[in-house]
């Protein structure tokens, strides 16, 4: 157990966390350690890193965990590192070490060491066609799907074939390569995710996914806002303030002209005309309305297309909220003088607190010298 003082901050790290088994490694295991952190001073931030290093001091891979403690407050701190299938094998060692402020310590270091024997490296496999992931289509379009695979220290399987994670089929491959293609044909709409599994002798796979296809009707328009604010910025009780937006068309087809709405802690007061949209297109509006500011917290909400007159692909993201506080006084002044009185004053205040913590120690010392008498 340590207590290390440093910059008046004290904290302790138990050494007696559990280190990496001294064992051989395989593909997919995982190497794992873990440090004891007690903090008996003030709050503050650690952070732990476990590094793996080989025989020559090479890094193998860096394992980092953060935490913040509170005073008095323990935590057990886990760190691994999972061997992935380009992990060279031979001997390891790993080193674990922390920082808080402008300390460091390393712990464990090159006294626990573990060597890395790969039994089985899985297959690889590339995406063919299509070669992009997200593909808008059509209810009833028919698509189909190659990957191309290989196993560098054996021979393949299978290719295994799944929607949204459910089995559509298996297809015997052999050979220490090999291509594969699927063919399905969605005829219901909505988002689908199609996955290409591919399987070696020993049991281990390696997959590709195509997780963007989205199927309906992707003709229509699709008016979204991307942008809110106001102006001022940060009003104070009583004045005018004036709302701006920007409105997007996200969607394949031409949106006609559309209403927006401004709501204020939950009550519409005006609506602001927009014109039509083509595909991709966008455009930033102010509305005409000037609203007088009162005091506290007030919910600002815009609504595309409020009316309902322009038939969307999606209904469901015409809308953009955010917060604005009012206030007596003017925030970005009030700021602006306390910056001004910290430079004017800093050097008086870090003396002043410098002066306290060394009343605090000289009491301390004191107190431990009367107790060392009286015994």
């Amino acid at each position: 157990m340590y207590s290390i003082p440093h910059l008046h901050l004290l904290f302790q790290v138990n050494e007696r966390g559990t280190r990496p088994d001294s064992k051989k490694y395989d593909y997919k295991d995982i190497v794992k350690a873990s440090v004891d952190i007690m903090n008996d001073g003030k709050d503050q931030e650690f952070l732990l890193k476990m590094s793996l290093e080989d025989e020559s001091g090479s890094i193998l891979g860096v394992s980092e965990s953060y935490v913040h403690l509170n005073y008095d407050e323990e935590v057990e701190v886990p760190l691994y590192w999972i061997i992935n299938e380009n992990t060279p094998e031979g001997w390891y060692s790993a080193t674990v070490e922390l920082k808080c402020g402008g300390f460091v310590k390393d712990f464990m270091k090159k006294d626990n060491v573990f060597e890395v024997v790969l039994t089985n490296l899985p297959p690889k496999v590339y995406r063919d066609y299509p070669t992009t992931r997200y593909l808008p289509l059509s209810e009833g379009s028919a698509l189909t799907f190659k990957v191309n695979a290989e196993d560098r220290d054996g021979n393949l399987k299978l290719v295994r074939w799944l929607l949204n994670g459910e089995k559509l089929i298996d297809h015997p491959v052999t050979g220490s390569s090999c291509s594969d293609e699927y063919t399905y044909n969605f005829d219901k709409s909505g988002n689908w995710v199609i996955t290409a599994q591919v399987w070696d002798e020993k049991g281990d796979f390696s997959f590709v996914v195509w997780d963007g296809i989205k199927v309906g009707d992707y003709e229509k328009p699709d008016l979204t806002i991307t942008s809110l604010s106001w102006s001022p910025e940060n009003p104070k009780i009583g004045e005018e303030v004036t709302f701006s937006y920007t409105i997007k068309n996200h969607g394949a087809g031409k949106a006609g002209a559309s209403k927006t709405a401004l709501f204020i802690d939950g009550e519409k007061v005006c609506e602001d005309a927009v014109n039509s949209l083509d595909s991709g297109s966008y455009s930033k509006e102010t509305f005409r309305y000037k609203w007088k500011a009162t005091a506290g917290m007030h919910e600002i909400r815009v609504v595309a297309d409020c009316k309902g007159d322009v038939e969307e692909s999606n209904e469901g993201n015409n809308e953009m909220s955010g917060m604005l506080l009012t206030g007596e006084e003017d925030i970005t002044k009030l700021i602006d003088e306390f910056i001004a009185w910290w430079n004017e004053n800093k050097e008086e205040l870090f003396k002043a607190a410098h002066e306290f913590i060394d009343e605090i120690f000289k009491a301390i010392d004191e107190l431990i010298s009367e107790y060392k008498k009286e015994k």
